[in-house]
């Protein structure tokens, strides 16, 4: 609230705690407004934080001050590049995952495109078929006039009502109303009063005014419908474009700025989580992210002064390390050797030895691990008071070889970045999926596996199929209550949680290019073990469809227990061995000569395919009928969805086994424009199954 003299005159007040803090009142917003006060939501935006701190950075290192409004004109070509491109990780307000897909088909150019997506990736827009109309006219799709005058008021916004704005203006413009009234209507329209009830409010009015330009009574009522459904998915355009501009600011930063830039978004960053995801991303930007080092760490994230494009993370992030030894290192830096450290720093055993593992001791320390093996005893020459017997029990130590060796001295690479992760975070330098994408590489050549980082590229609208086989490693769990086999009597929600019988995971994977999110489900979870869904574990993930924003399942194999030297070959049947043996061995040849079969990528509507069943997994329909999704592998190693409708489930389901292979007749449709989906044709009265091997007994046996 704003007041030119004191509050408690004009409204009852309150101390937000016992006479301190700030003013409450008890009133609403009506009250307040009704007494003459101005009252004004203030939010408090974190992107603010780290534009101001990146700007500070660069005047420090540079010597060129900034000002926010200083940041381009709003037209640099490079900053839309990186928008079109969905480069918007710690961009505000667009590095959601429907902002990234948004502006990936929207492919902005200038800031009015900004302005939209930041209106159209809200449910309303996106429920009633703006945003897809949008982009559709952004690229040029023509579209039926209703009125020019009409397309001359919304000309910026490619003749769709997209902001509050834009009804306040048609309402004025072609209805007559005041610039006061057509406000109100904006305010009815977004208190959602009823289609009817604006109609009989203010559609005669609307008609009479549009008549002063010639425009039919059945062209104005069009033009009121369209305002009308407004109110579903309306946003005010001036707020849109004051966080357009924040999203502006801080591309551009990334973009000219990157170092500044990502060290002061992980100096503002206290979420361990986060800051693993900007490590990532300030990779992806050339830059090193690097454990402390005494001499040139400060209390949290610095740009390191004698590495290029280098960010040291800070000495307070150090596990184990308080505060207050962390501010008494930094006013005593820099050290002229270990013993000066060790004598002015005041460091506990515990910090040292963290120093030691993670490499913030190596310009002072030759030999770090002999060092920590030695640390209790150099750590008693604090208890010397005078100099003299200081310097004397220091000669002792290295006299007794424990200050440095000449061999065994050293970390292994191993060693160091397993404790630069467990103490600081920091990921190591070659992603362990890499060893495990380099053991299927050798021992699985039947599939392909795809890498993470091309999931966004493979997604192809709201609803989608991803056929692809992914290998990485479990950066997080979330376990969930499963209610369709709650609602089978599996379970309550209670006894969910103490075990697993009717439950499912969200697991987030990823690998050296990027992260994606999959479901298991709840028989997937049993088998697997819970327990063994632990961050930092390998897994193999074949997904087999997709919604808004994560794949299913089709099989997740745990590759640890594989990939263990002398492991024994999975047993037959299991989804490991799908790992360890190529289940069309001896048969491609066979296959490839059969001209009456297709692949996968050769069927369209209707065709006959050999596969293997990878999963296969029931569910009941809306209709508590129970239905399947069965995920296939062909022999060329490409897998798709098959569905079995709850007309057919009774008869084929038990023919789904996984680990089997199965002769099919499959049918198959677009649905949604864009998505090809696979059934088991069983209306031509055509055997719609048979097991392979008598297929291939058949044919071998008349061959």
């Amino acid at each position: 609230m704003i007041s030119d003299e004191p509050l408690r005159n004009l409204v009852p007040v309150q101390f937000q705690k016992a006479g301190q803090g700030e003013y409450l009142t008890g009133w609403d917003k009506r009250q307040v407004e009704a007494v003459g006060l101005l009252k004004l939501d203030i939010l408090g935006i974190d992107a603010l934080q780290y534009i101001q701190r990146c700007l500070d950075l660069i005047k420090e290192r540079t010597g060129e001050e900034i000002e926010p409004e200083d940041l381009g004109e709003l037209n640099d070509p490079e900053v839309y590049q990186n928008f079109a491109e969905g480069n918007t990780e710690l961009v505000w307000q667009m590095n959601q995952f429907g902002a990234i897909r948004l502006l990936k088909r929207l492919r902005p150019d200038r800031f009015d495109h900004l302005v939209a997506t930041t209106s159209l990736i809200r449910p309303g827009p996106q429920n009633a078929g703006i945003t897809d109309e949008y982009v559709r006219r952004r690229h040029g799709e023509k579209t039926e006039s209703v009125h020019s005058l009409l397309d001359e008021i919304l000309e910026a916004t490619h003749g769709l009502m997209v902001y509050q704005e834009d009804v306040i203006k048609v309402v004025h413009d072609i209805g007559g109303f005041t610039w006061g009234e057509a406000d109100r209507i904006r305010k009815d329209i977004g208190k959602k009063k009823g289609v009817e009830y604006l109609r009989k409010t203010y559609l005669d009015r609307f008609v009479a005014g549009a008549a002063r330009f010639d425009i039919p009574e059945r062209t104005a009522a069009r033009i009121w419908n369209q305002i009308a459904e407004f109110g579903q998915y309306g946003f005010n355009r001036a707020h849109a474009t004051g966080y357009s501009i924040l999203s502006y600011w801080t591309m551009f930063l990334k973009v000219r700025y990157p170092l500044e830039f990502m060290t002061a978004a992980l100096e503002a960053e206290s979420d361990a989580e986060k800051r693993r995801l900007y490590i990532k991303e300030a990779k992806r930007l050339g830059l090193t992210v690097t454990a402390p080092d005494v001499n040139v760490s400060g209390f949290s994230y610095v740009i390191d002064p004698d590495l290029e494009n280098t960010i040291r993370a800070g000495l307070v992030d150090v596990k184990g390390v308080g505060a207050k030894t962390v501010e008494k290192i930094v006013a005593g830096a820099p050290y002229e050797s270990f013993r000066d450290f060790v004598d002015r720093s005041d460091a506990n055993r515990t910090a040292v030895v963290a120093f030691l593992r993670i490499g913030a001791l190596d310009r002072l320390v030759d030999a770090p691990k002999h060092v920590e093996e030695n640390v209790v005893d150099i750590l008693k020459v604090r208890t010397r008071k005078k100099p003299h017997l200081k310097d004397k029990y220091w000669s002792q130590l290295e006299t007794d070889g424990k200050l440095d060796t000449d061999e065994g001295g050293q970390y292994t690479t191993t060693e160091r970045e397993k404790y630069r992760l467990d103490l600081v975070a920091l990921p190591p330098s070659i992603h362990p999926a890499r060893k495990a994408v380099d053991w299927l590489t050798e021992n699985c050549d039947h599939i392909t596996f795809q890498p993470i980082g091309r999931f966004e590229s493979l997604f192809d609208g709201e609803f989608s199929s991803i056929h692809q086989a992914f290998v990485g490693t479990i950066a997080k769990v979330k376990y969930y209550q499963d209610s369709n086999r709650a609602a089978e009597g599996y379970g309550t929600a209670r006894e969910s949680e103490k075990n697993y019988e009717n439950r499912i995971a969200k697991v987030h994977l990823e690998d050296e290019t990027g992260s994606l999110t999959f479901r298991t489900s709840a028989e997937q979870l049993g088998r697997i073990g819970a327990g063994n869904l632990s961050v930092g574990k390998m897994f193999v993930v074949i997904g087999h469809s997709i919604g808004f924003w994560q794949i299913g399942a089709g099989q997740v194999i745990d590759l640890g227990p594989l990939m263990e030297p002398g492991a024994e070959r999975p047993e037959s049947g299991t989804p490991e061995e799908l790992i360890t043996r190529d289940p069309f061995a001896g048969f491609r040849e066979f296959l490839n000569g059969r001209q009456a079969l297709r692949t996968f990528e050769q069927g369209k509507r209707k065709f006959r395919t050999c596969a293997f069943i990878v999963s296969a997994e029931s569910r009941l329909t809306k209709k508590r009928q129970r239905m399947m999704t069965i995920c296939a592998m062909d022999w060329t190693g490409a897998f798709r969805d098959l569905v079995l409708w709850p007309s057919d489930y009774p008869v084929y389901a038990k023919r789904f086994v996984p680990g089997s292979i199965l002769l099919l007749h499959l049918k198959s449709r677009v649905e949604r424009g864009k998505t090809r989906r696979y059934f088991l044709n069983t209306s031509d009265g055509k055997s719609s199954t048979m097991p392979f091997e008598q297929y291939y007994e058949r044919n071998t046996r008349e061959e």
